[in-house]
Formats: C-alpha cells, structure tokens, sequence
C-alpha cells in the first residue's frame, strides 16, 4: 500500500543539516538582542520561581494590577523548567538566557526543512527561510510560548512521519512524548494532536495512531494529576473553566480578526500561491507593489486622516486601517480558497488520470490540518493576536509550496520570480522584527529615565511602579518595587510610576484613599512611524501607523 510517506522521503545531509543550524543560529541570535518584550517578564518571573520549589513549582502569587495565586495564570510547565535552568546556568541576563532557547529554534528550523522537502521538493531551502524570517515567527520569538510549542509540535510530526514510512514502534512512542511536552508547553498543541492522529488515519495506521494518542494524553494527565495533588487544581482544569460566556459570540467576535491578522502576515504567502495558480508575472509583480504600497501607507499616513464614525455615538466603523487589511484579507483568503480548490481538484481527477495515493494522501493530510487550525482557533482563542494564527498561516505555506512543486516544476523564470519573492516576505519579516525592537527598547530605555530623574523621594520612602510588560521586567532591574494594589497601600511620600494604558490608571485611581498627585509624564520615542505593540500580539491587525511616543509614564506623588 502507497501513502504519503513513501514517496522520496526527506533525508537530511551534511549541507542541509549546516543550513538548518545556520538559520536557528540567525533566528536565536535575532531575539537574543532583542530587549525583554511582552509576556517575556511572565515567563521569566515563573522560570525562577519554579528552578526554586520544582516540586511544588505554582507555589507562589504574581501579576499586576493585583497579586493572585501563580497557578491562576496561563503558564504551563515546559518553558518555564527550561528556560529557569538557563537562567540558573548563565546568570539574569536577557542575551544569555535568549540564546539558552537555541534547541527550540533548532528543532523548528531542522523539522520545517523536513516538512518541505516533503511536500515540495527543491524549494525546501528557499521556504526555509522564508518562513523562519517572516513576519509569523521572527517578531515572536520573544521569551514566549509560541516558537516552542510550534518546534515540538512541528517535531512530533516528523517524528509521526518517519514511524509510518519505518513502520517503528519506536519512533511512534517519541513522537507521542514530545507530543505531551509539547501540549503542556502550550495547550494549543491539542490541535498538533489532532493532526498527527488524522496522520496516522490517513495512511491506516490506526495502532501507531492510538499509542501516540495515548502516550501525548499520559504525559498531559501525568502532569496535571501531579499539580491538582500540590496545589489543589489542575492547571489545565482552572484555564477551562475561565472560558466564560456565549461561546457563538466569542467565535463571531473572533472572525474579523482572523481575517486581518491572516491578511497582515500572509501576504507574501498568497504571492506563492499566485505563482503556483500560474498567474502571470506581469500581475504577480504589480500585487507585489500594491502590498508594499499598502505598508507604506500605513506608516506614512496618520492613523485619524481617514476616519469615517456615527455622529451620534461616535463609534468608528471605517479607518485608514480597515480599509488596508480588508483588501489584504481579500487578496490573502481567496488565494488560499483557489490554492485548496486547486490542489484538490487535481487529487480528484478522473481515475485514467489520478495521480499516485501519496501524491492524494499528501493533499488530503496539509486540507485536514488546514481544518483542524480553523477550528482550534475558534475554540482555544481567548482573545485575537498573530501568535493564534501561526498555525492557519504556516500551513497556507505548505499548501501554496506543494502546489507549486506540482504546477512550475522548477522552472527557470519561476525560480527567478520565486527568488523575488522570498525577499520581500524576508524582508517584511524584518521590518516586523525591527518595528517589534524599537517598541521593546523603548520600554528598557524609560524604565532606566524613571529611575534616575529626581523625584525627591525621601530615604523612607519608596518608588513603585505599576506596569505590564517587558517594562515591568526593567523597572524590577532598576530597583523600583512592583506595587500590588491589593497587597500594599503607597504611603505619602511615595512615587508611584504608573504604565500609561488605560487599565493600569482605571485601577489605580479606584483606591480613592490614594491622594495622588500628577508630577510629570514621561514619555519615549523615535519618530518611527509604525508600532506593533500591543495589535501585534493582542489585537486585530498585527502592525499599525504609530503616531506620537511608543511608551508613556504617569509619575505620581503619594500627597
């Protein structure tokens, strides 16, 4: 019997395996010098606490505005083991700890190779940095879950593929172990679960199919027994149950995101796609200028110049914005719906014609994982952010390289176009990371402004500060103390720096026993005129017009 496997199975060689270490040394030592971003302050704050009690690693409370028990955030367990270990090893220092994550870049780098030299043979190179570069995984790095739960889970796929093409019970068992860790680095890895299952069905291995279940699934329960015995809850049980509300209504608030966060990052993808469906290079080139013309004008033109709203209510209904990510959805979304027709089309051909099983299973399987990524979106998103559509958008290039690989054939103009292409997705994935950069460097810089302006604080007195963020990460290391609204009451005297976002001040100033005083707003920034905090990694659109400082601080005395 013939399946998606046992057609030209990848192999790795000594040239390849340079390039795999070649790009994860590139993607690690990009986010290595990188300033601490984001959620990174979350991951790194748990890492410690859990190198210090591993036994018993939820044992403490952390967040802001308030304190709440550490197993009442979404933390799960393999990143925060990993990346403590390094910080114990090499010290608190952002570079060192960053280039501690190494392996996972690895692991991500060596399995995409793998992946496309499967599913579109001779491109493998080309899409590898394409995607490892692009605005979906360069930016995101960070300290944060997404790169590794996407490495382990990518791994345990290839690992899923070379036990059906080996028939090895072995290899089914590892798979199925770097499965479980990489569902309890990150909960989404439930869809990567699914997929390797539907794997498995696919090519009617229902046996290695079950124990890969079964072995991820132990790891999993294992794991969440073992925390519901030291801290009362499964960590897994507690983040269920937070999921409140219509959940129709959750999936209906999460459409429009999809689309413009797709639309946003994908864009040089449906240019594959475009070349794959043969469209002509003339028509190719001019989309390709019309999406850089698109980018410019988001940074070029202030985000209010077209702003059409109700009179009445003054909700806004139509930007600048809209307008851009609605025709990059377009453009995104329906090359993506012609690439699966096409692909699919050409597996269903009339039975004189049929192309090999494999060649069938292979577009069975990427329309399947397409599939299951759409439905995990909608049923594990809390809220929209690029890091919820890493999925959906890496198998969009899957689709569009396999199709490719079946309709240019290597040809000479195509590889000349395609090398084009990859330039402008590698090129617009750095203009995300350096975007990404200047928004966390901003926060390392005001945090060291806050810290040596003269505030007159006397020696019994205290500077708190009260932020989220990476900026929380570098007021810790300047010495100002993180302040628990429902910890600890500022005395007079005191200076509390408050991260101007509108929730932090809300809480703040509902302490009405809190006389504070207004000293001064500090505010940095460099003229940049676009910003991905905070659309990038919660939000609608993944990069917007910045107009005006990157971070602002509200200083405040304790009268």
């Amino acid at each position: 019997m013939q399946s998606l496997t046992s057609e030209n199975p990848p192999t790795y060689t000594r040239p390849s395996l340079l390039l795999i270490i070649l790009v994860a040394c590139v993607l690690t030592g990009l986010n290595a010098i990188k300033p601490v971003h984001m959620d990174d302050n979350v991951y790194i704050a748990y890492a410690g606490e859990f190198i210090a009690h591993p036994l018993n690693p939820y044992d403490f409370n952390f967040g802001s505005p308030n304190y709440i028990s550490a197993n009442q955030l979404l933390v799960p367990p393999v990143l925060p083991y990993f990346l403590g270990a390094g910080i114990a090893l090499l010290g608190d220092n952002p570079i060192l700890f960053k280039l501690w994550l190494f392996p996972f870049a690895l692991l991500l780098s060596g399995s995409l190779y793998y992946l496309f030299k499967r599913f579109a043979p001779g491109y493998e190179t080309k899409l590898l940095w394409f995607t490892v570069l692009s605005p979906a995984v360069l930016p995101g790095f960070n300290c944060m879950l997404e790169i590794p739960v996407l490495a382990l889970g990518l791994t345990a796929l290839v690992l899923a593929f070379e036990s059906i093409e080996k028939s090895s019970l072995g290899l089914t068992l590892l798979s199925g172990l770097i499965l479980g860790l990489a569902i309890e680095t990150k909960y989404t890895a439930l869809i990567t679960l699914a997929t390797i299952f539907c794997l498995y069905l696919i090519n009617r291995r229902f046996f290695q199919g079950i124990v890969v279940v079964f072995i991820a699934l132990l790891v999993f329960i294992s794991w969440e027994v073992f925390i519901h015995f030291s801290q009362g809850q499964s960590h897994f049980v507690i983040h269920l149950g937070q999921r409140k509300g219509n959940f129709i209504r959750r999936c209906l608030h999460l459409i429009l995101p999809l689309l413009t966060q797709v639309g946003g990052i994908a864009t040089i993808i449906a240019l594959i796609g475009m070349l794959a469906c043969k469209v002509a290079p003339r028509i190719i080139i001019i989309t390709a200028v019309l999406i850089f013309i698109a980018f410019a004008t988001l940074a070029l033109i202030p985000a209010d110049f077209l702003t059409l709203k109700d009179s009445q209510s003054g909700r806004i209904w139509l930007t600048l914005s809209t307008i851009v990510y609605g025709l990059m959805a377009i453009l995104v979304w329906s090359t993506l719906g012609i690439v699966g027709f096409k692909l699919l089309a050409t597996s269903l051909k009339p039975s004189n014609e049929n192309p090999p099983l494999g060649e069938r299973h292979r577009e069975l399987f990427l329309c399947t994982w397409l599939t299951l990524e759409l439905m995990g979106y909608f049923a594990l998103s809390p809220f929209p952010a690029v890091r919820r559509v890493i999925g959906i958008t890496l198998v969009f290039t899957f689709l569009a390289a396999r199709l490719l690989s079946k309709t240019q054939a290597l040809k000479e103009s195509s590889q000349k176009l395609l090398q084009l292409i990859i330039c402008f997705g590698i090129s617009l994935g750095v203009l995300f990371y350096s975007v990404d950069y200047l928004d966390a460097q901003a926060s390392k810089q005001i945090a060291h402004e806050i810290k040596h302006r003269d505030w007159n604080i006397a020696e019994d007195n205290t500077h708190w500060h009260l932020t989220w963020w990476g900026l929380s990460y570098y007021a810790d290391k300047q010495g100002l103390k993180q302040l628990a609204l429902n910890q600890t009451i500022p005395k007079k005297g005191d200076i509390i720096s408050v991260h101007n976002i509108d929730e932090l001040v809300k809480d703040l100033k509902m302490h009405k026993e809190l006389d504070l005083e207004l000293l001064e707003t500090v505010n940095v920034g460099d003229g940049f005129p676009l910003r991905t905090t905070s659309n990038y990694y919660s939000g609608r659109t993944p990069i917007e017009h910045n107009q005006g400082p990157r971070v602002s601080i509200l200083v405040y005395k304790v009268r």
